[in-house]
């Protein structure tokens, strides 16, 4: 009898297993070794063993400038307004959209930059099979719909953890060519990517509202300790883009 019930075990496990690689392959998640990292100038100095990934990786190796745009997940009417009209700044100058997918600033940030016909990459902190945050879903299926793409270092089942979020961020400076933060509080997860930025040389902006006591303490953190670039209206934003 035990051995009839550890056949049957073995037996449901082992279609359980087919069943998740059948929809691994239905996802098409590929994976870019150590090596093969190498071919990627924004990736030579990554310190992961594995990139996994959906859509066009190739956007990694493009020439046109991948910006970062992130910010507070517990973002008001304006600063959402603002991270989804940066999106489409970033889109209609010709920019990808980088960023963690978060509630907030992140999602407002990918919406516009579809809007205006954008391409977006997601940096996830967990593994492809699985979408977090989980409201997210039909986002991500926009984001590969219109020729972006979603990355992770980790590898299928692996769930979200506190500390991946961290990685991810460290993920997202390693990527970018710049950074955007929308609106941020000075401690933050927004900042883990800022510090990652800076030590990397890259350029950090920030939105400055009209209005001073609106700007994020994170905000006013970055331009006073790390000469961010302070960005008022669209203007501001397209030389951000543009500069070389």
């Amino acid at each position: 009898m035990q051995d009839i019930l550890f056949g049957r075990c073995e037996k449901w496990l082992v279609n359980i297993y087919k069943k998740h690689m059948e929809g691994l392959k239905k996802m098409e998640i590929k994976r870019l070794t150590k090596e093969e990292l190498q071919d990627f100038t924004r990736l030579q100095d990554c310190k992961i063993e594995n990139l996994y990934y959906r859509g066009d990786i190739s956007l990694l190796q493009k020439p046109e400038k991948i910006i970062a745009l992130i910010g507070r997940r517990n973002a008001d009417t304006d600063v959402l307004r603002n991270a989804n009209r940066c999106g489409k700044i970033l889109a209609e100058s010709g920019a990808v959209t980088l960023n963690g997918l978060a509630v907030g600033c992140d999602t407002a940030g990918l919406k516009g930059a579809l809007d205006a016909g954008g391409k977006c990459i997601a940096v996830m902190p967990c593994g492809l099979d699985y979408i977090y945050p989980k409201c997210n879903d039909s986002l991500v299926e926009n984001i590969l719909k219109n020729g972006g793409c979603i990355v992770s270092e980790y590898e299928p089942g692996e769930r979200p953890e506190k500390w991946k979020f961290v990685k991810r961020d460290l993920l997202q400076a390693m990527i970018a060519d710049k950074i955007l933060v929308v609106d941020c509080d000075a401690k933050s997860g927004t900042m883990h990517a800022v510090r990652e930025g800076v030590k990397e040389k890259k350029d950090i902006a920030c939105i400055v509202r009209k209005q001073e006591e609106k700007t994020g303490s994170g905000n006013q953190y970055m331009i006073d300790n790390f000469a961010a670039i302070k960005i008022c209206g669209e203007k501001a934003l397209k030389q951000f883009v543009n500069q070389t």
